[in-house]
């Protein structure tokens, strides 16, 4: 298939070995990030459900001539869009507008950061430097599979205009990734710092797709999910005073134990902590195999979202603080700060299992353990509780405090044990990205 697709490249114009790799292109109804933010600014559309997302990765055997790890690195895949799937390479970010598919961004961190990894630069841009070529032929398949009339994309001066100059921006490197391949491969006409195609004229120009041929996971496994909300005393500061002090003087050493617990346990969670709390919280947790999310910035109501992202732009998920949910969770606001997972009470969503609706995942909690903490239910009717969940369905998630230790630390690591022996303990993230994956077109 690799042949086949390089044979059709080259016959469309792509003769030169940078400008084409064997790769896959999944179809999202997802927000890339910035997507929502792009698109009303260029008053394009208000809607989460109206945008796009097509994600470009490589294939074998050019995948394999890079390490397998590189794709994944935090540093180099900054944004962290490859889903879990090896070899991501590049986005593009779109929004339906009527009849049209307008693009909003093209991006690479592999190729566009390929500085990180000094020891590969040359090798990535050898390899992958057609990626602005492929993600534009993506995008109008995208287009034709949506059975749109028209794609519009913006040109590399209206891009220009609208990024940071102290960035110091590279005029032609806009040129290759915005200009290049819609003006020489599809003759696209440039309007008013828009590029526009006619779908219909250009569709036998776009390159062939690689067939899914990716096996399916057979594990049939329920799927648990641990969320670990880390606060210190902050929660409980107005509520139970002096709860709250000695929580911040045990909060520190009770996230070292369940790292602890969890390292020696194999086991991957989801740690939500308080974006106030955040730089101390990161220099015990670090990277994988967690997952980090926010659970608001001081645990209060309003005004969240934006000092969460101030602190961190880059966390994929969000909790509530106590599953209360407000204007602010709304979800257009969450997905405009970036947010791909929101996860909070059953009762709250109205859900108990996780769904994608309208570019957001929403993720149930099952059960938490604030009644070990006010004493309505002992460890063991909990765990019991707990335990009876996992055997009636296919996912659970479950929400852990850094606060409550004391009620549960000394049995979690038998808890761990129990629960891998009959389930698949993962990260909400995952869960997200497969999610998603499931509803590519």
């Amino acid at each position: 298939m690799a042949d086949d697709q390089r044979g059709s490249a080259h016959a469309l114009g792509c003769r030169k070995r940078r400008a084409f790799f064997p790769h896959r292109v999944r179809f999202l109804p997802r927000a890339s990030p910035d997507a929502l933010y792009k698109a009303r600014r260029w008053r394009v559309v208000r809607r989460p459900s109206r945008l796009w997302t097509v994600l470009v990765y490589v294939e074998p055997p050019t995948r394999d001539e890079l390490p397998s790890d590189l794709y994944f690195d935090d540093d180099l895949a900054w944004h962290r869009q490859h889903l879990g799937q090896p070899g991501h390479v590049a986005l593009g970010s779109a929004a339906v507008q009527g009849s049209e598919l307008v693009v909003l961004e093209y991006l690479s961190d592999v190729a566009q950061r390929a500085s990180r990894v000094p020891e590969y630069r040359t090798r990535i841009r050898s390899l992958l430097g057609g990626w602005p070529n492929l993600t534009v032929h993506a995008l109008v398949h995208l287009g034709i599979r949506l059975g749109l009339d028209r794609l519009r994309s913006p040109t590399s001066d209206r891009v220009l205009s609208a990024t940071d100059p102290t960035r110091e921006p590279g005029p032609d490197l806009f040129r290759r990734v915005y200009d290049r391949t819609l003006e020489r491969d599809f003759g696209a006409t440039r309007r008013g710092g828009w590029w526009h195609l006619d779908l219909h004229e250009v569709r036998s120009r776009a390159l062939p797709l690689l067939a899914d041929t990716e096996p399916i996971d057979a594990d049939d496994r329920p799927t648990v999910c641990i969320v670990h909300d880390i606060e210190r005393g902050v929660g409980h500061v107005r509520t139970e005073p002096a709860f709250a002090r000695e929580a911040e003087i045990r909060g520190w050493s009770a996230l070292e134990r369940m790292l602890e617990i969890e390292a020696a346990a194999g086991v991957p969670s989801t740690y939500s902590v308080v974006g106030s709390l955040w730089d101390e919280a990161m220099a015990r947790i670090g990277g994988p195999p967690h997952e980090v999310a926010f659970h608001s910035y001081d645990h209060g109501r309003r005004g969240q979202l934006l000092p969460c992202r101030r602190v961190d732009v880059r966390p994929r998920g969000y909790r509530p603080p106590q599953s209360r949910l407000t204007w602010e969770h709304r979800t257009s606001n969450l997905v405009l700060r970036n947010f791909d997972w929101f996860a909070s009470s059953e009762a709250s969503l109205g859900v108990d299992e996780p769904e994608l609706r309208n570019r957001l995942v929403r993720v149930p909690i099952a059960l938490d353990d604030y009644p070990l903490h006010t004493r309505a239910m002992e460890y063991d009717a909990w765990e019991r509780r707990l335990m009876e969940l996992v055997e009636q369905r296919e996912f659970v998630a479950v929400g852990l405090h850094d606060c409550y230790g004391d009620d549960w630390l000394d049995r979690y690591p038998a808890l761990l044990a129990r629960l891998t022996a009959g389930a698949r303990l993962r990260r909400v993230g995952d869960v997200a990205d497969e999610l998603f994956l499931a509803a590519a077109s």
